[in-house]
């Protein structure tokens, strides 16, 4: 069994509330789930989704930057988990090895141009595209389909 490293780490945090709520009562809602955790930075805006999730063509969208232990980011990230007007949440490590997820539309269009028409992934295999950047991208491109910014596949 491996020891629990004490430091605290930097985690950003992107859920997707449901837009019954007031965007005041989504940051206050988001706030207390954080408790004592150190929060260091947080957007938000309306996000249009790209596919109705429990039937939500919107959502809130929260993007948090926070300063915590890794029992107390898994504590936060089950509560947000278990929360009916959660509908998706993201956690991801902010470190230097980690994906940085831009949720802007310029570059959710720029990632874009890298699904075929029926939204396949059609990575190019050159040797223009550096090493490891086709795995970063895919990965990307599934944490975007996963939070409703990016659909799973494309009308024709």
């Amino acid at each position: 069994m491996q020891a629990i490293n004490p430091e605290s780490r930097k985690y950003r945090i992107i859920s997707m509330i449901r837009p019954a709520l007031s965007v005041e009562q989504a940051v206050q809602f988001i706030k207390d789930q954080f408790g004592s955790v150190k929060i260091i930075s947080q957007s938000v805006s309306i996000r249009i989704l790209a596919y109705t999730i429990d039937h939500n063509k919107s959502a809130h969208e929260i993007i948090t930057d926070i300063e915590c232990l890794p029992l107390q980011m898994w504590e936060i990230r089950r509560k947000l988990e278990i929360d009916e007007s959660v509908l998706r949440v993201l956690a991801l490590r902010t470190e230097s090895r980690s994906l940085k997820l831009d949720c802007k539309e310029e570059s959710v269009r720029a990632i874009s141009s890298y699904l075929n028409r029926t939204g396949r992934m059609s990575l190019p295999r050159s040797p223009k595209m550096p090493r490891g950047a086709r795995s970063k991208t895919s990965k990307l491109i599934k944490r975007y389909r996963f939070c409703g910014i990016m659909p799973y596949y494309k009308d024709v």
